[in-house]
Parts: structure tokens; sequence; C-alpha cells
């Protein structure tokens, strides 16, 4: 109510009755006494027993809702839907419907309202405190209810609700687990498989880095034993030369032991190409042939091709002075010469002699080794008076000298032999 002076008084806090009033906000005549609108959870329920001077906190809690916000709490179309809202539903917080007001004085309210009467303040007292309080900008004693106090809360008046919806969150959790462990299980699998495969390409690599490098042994083995080839080449090469120097003269007690000496030493021949492709390979891997290389190399061979173009300029002013034609004749012979000497030259001076290797000494050692092996086993396998020529002609020799000096000869043999038997210088001689 209001009072004269404008100043608001509460009279009713639920327990008035009005028997002649519809307004839901008033006490019907047979039912549980109070304002429906301003009644606390405990009152709609009529259990008498609970409600005490909190239940006036709650009513007032209301009022002080209504007044902040001009709205209510809790509505409902009529006194039954009212009565669920009170027991059931929570309060908006004011803070919501009116942005001035403020967190401090929405927990004031919130709790003065709450639904269990163990959480809102004790005595009116307390409530007037906490909004002494506000007023004075101090900390205020209450806070609003947590979002697990509410959840059990909720749970707590819907027992039967709650069962359901925790059945089937129990069921949405079981799927969630069931798809979770089936994902677990298929990235498991996944991840085994990725595994094995990272495995497998390890081992793979792992085989082909072993066989990479077994290859590598293999090709170092090999090239050694051909260096060690190429080295005892030398030794068979003087040894085939010292064996065809012993095969002398031409005879038919020879032939069978050059036929050997062929099987054996021939081979050598077919190596020379190899031996010149080596060097090639070899020199190749030696430092850039300069020019002070070539004029140290070449050294005779320049200064006989600047003489040569020397005298070919001389002979040149001496053939356009010339008027005998014997002695043009002379001099022309005399260029043609000289002409073909410094084209020859030229040639030689247009190759190299030498082959730096700088610090390797091992590569310089062995270019020396296989230049002078190809330059001997070419005169070997490949020169006029070489071991191979010699040996064949001595075997074509040694297999003639019998049909030619006995065999064709036979019947003049026979005839000899009987003159020798007949003369008194050979008495007794008998061939």
């Amino acid at each position: 109510m209001v009072r004269d002076d404008g100043s608001a008084c509460v009279l009713d806090f639920g327990l008035a009755k009005d028997t002649e009033s519809q307004s839901k906000t008033l006490t019907n005549t047979g039912v549980a006494p109070g304002t429906p609108a301003y009644m606390s959870p405990e009152q709609v329920r009529g259990d008498g027993s609970a409600s005490d001077r909190r239940t006036d906190i709650y009513s007032l809690g209301v009022t002080l809702f209504e007044a902040s916000t001009l709205r209510r709490p809790f509505r409902g179309s009529n006194r039954h839907d009212l009565s669920r809202s009170i027991l059931e539903d929570e309060p908006s917080s004011p803070g919501k419907i009116n942005p001035h007001i403020g967190k401090d004085l929405a927990a004031i309210i919130l709790t003065a309202i709450d639904k269990d009467p163990n959480t809102r303040y004790s005595t009116a007292e307390e409530f007037a405190d906490d909004l002494r309080r506000l007023r004075r900008r101090e900390p205020v004693k209450a806070r609003p209810a947590g979002v697990w106090v509410k959840t059990l809360r909720w749970i707590q008046r819907n027992p039967r609700v709650s069962a359901t919806g925790s059945t089937a969150m129990l069921l949405l959790v079981a799927l969630v687990a069931v798809f979770y462990i089936k994902g677990e299980e298929a990235k498991t699998a996944r991840d085994l498989a990725q595994e094995e495969t990272k495995q497998k390409s390890a081992a793979l690599d792992r085989e082909s880095k072993a066989l990479a490098a077994e290859k590598k042994e293999r090709e170092k083995k090999e090239s050694a034993l051909a260096d060690y080839e190429r080295l005892a080449d030398v030794k068979r090469l003087e040894k085939a030369n010292t064996e065809s120097d012993l095969l002398y003269p031409p005879s038919p007690q020879l032939v069978d032991k050059l036929i050997a000496w062929q099987e054996k030493h021939g081979s050598l021949a077919g190596k020379l190409e190899g031996h010149r492709e080596f060097l090639k390979k070899l020199r190749a891997q030696a430092l850039p042939y300069r020019d002070i290389d070539r004029s140290r190399d070449f050294q005779k061979e320049i200064a006989n091709k600047n003489k040569a173009e020397e005298s070919l300029v001389q002979l040149a002013k001496n053939m356009n002075s010339a008027k005998d034609k014997t002695a043009r004749e002379k001099l022309a012979s005399q260029k043609r010469s000289l002409t073909e000497q410094i084209e020859k030259l030229t040639k030689v001076i247009a190759g190299r002699r030498s082959w730096d290797f700088g610090d390797k000494l091992a590569l310089s050692l062995q270019q020396d080794i296989m230049a002078q092996l190809i330059e001997d086993l070419s005169v070997f396998a490949e020169g006029k008076q070489g071991a191979v020529t010699s040996v064949a002609e001595r075997l074509v020799q040694s297999q003639e000298i019998a049909s030619k000096s006995i065999e064709g000869h036979i019947d003049a043999w026979a005839r000899c032999r009987e003159r020798i038997k007949k003369s008194k210088d050979y008495k007794d001689l008998d061939l």
C-alpha cells in the first residue's frame, strides 16, 4: 500500500484473504492461504512446517524483483501454471530485464527468492544489511547460484525428467564412447598400418642402402682387382718378351713351344684397347694443360718449327730473286719439304706429353705406369718387330723347315746317302 506521504508499506506477504476478488495475485477462498504471485515454494506445496521468517523474506524479494524490473519473477496464465513456475522454473536475472540493475543488486534479489530456504537470507536484518552495503558501494555477501547448483536443484525438482534425461545422456555417452572406441580402433589400425608401412619403408631403405653399400664395396674390390690386373700385365708383358727371346732359331722342335707361347701370351694384345680407355679416363682427372706446360713439353719441336718458318720466309725471298729455272725448281722442292715439316711439327705440338695431378701422387704414378705399359704393349702387339708378329713368323718358318729342307727333297737325300756310303773319304758313315 502507499501512505498519504507517498511512501510504500507492505501489508500482505501472502497470508491475507479476499473472499470476493478473483485476482491471481490474491488468495482465493478454499485454497492454501497466501497471495499466489508472492508465495514461496514451500507455501505453494502447502508445507506449513517449513514456513517461517525466510518465507516472508522470499515474498519481500519477489516484491523487490517486481519493483526493480516491473515484472514478477514467476508468471502463469492461471494459478496452476503460476504454481508450477514457482516450484520448477529458475527466475531470470533482474539485470537481463533491466540493464540498469547491477550484478550485486541482482545477486541480492536472487538470494532473497532462492527456492531453498536454507540458501536465502536467514533474517530480514541480513537482507537489509546487504542492501545498505549496496548503497554504500561496499561488497555484498550475496552470491548468485552457479550452474552446477542450478542443475542439481533442477534434478531435485524434476527427478523423473532428470532420470529420463540421464538415461538419454548415458545412451548418448555410450554412443559417443562406442564411436570414440571405434574411432580409436580405426585410428589404431590406421596407425598400425602406417607404422607397418613406415617399418617396411625403413626396411626397404635399409636394404637399399645395404645393397648400395654392397655394390659400392663390390665395385671398390673390382676396381682394386682391375688395378692389380693392370699392374700384373706389366710383369706378364716382361715375361712374354723374355720367353719369346728364347724361342730361336726356328726349327720343327719349337713348333709346340711357339704355339704354347701364343696361347699363353696372346691375350695380352687383346687388353691394349682396355688399357688405352682406362688411361684416357685417368688423364681426364689431371689439371688443365697450360701454355707454359706445352712450351716446356715441346720446347725442341717449337724451336724447330720457328726455325723452319724463318727458313720458309727466306726461301720465298730467294725464289722471287732466282732467275734460273733449275734453281727455282730446287727452291720449290725445298719449300714443299719445309711446309710438310711445319705441318708435322704443328700436329705434334697440338698434342700433350705431360699430365699434372697436383697432390694426387697415386694418380700420377698410375698414369706413368699405364703410359709405359701401353707404349710397350703397342710394340708387343702391333709393331712389325714385336713379339706377337715375330713369334707368328717363327712358327710358320718352323712348320715349313721340314717340308722345304727334307720332305721336298727326299729322293735327292737318298742319292746323297748312297754316294756318301761309297765314298772312301766317308767310309763307314751312314746317314
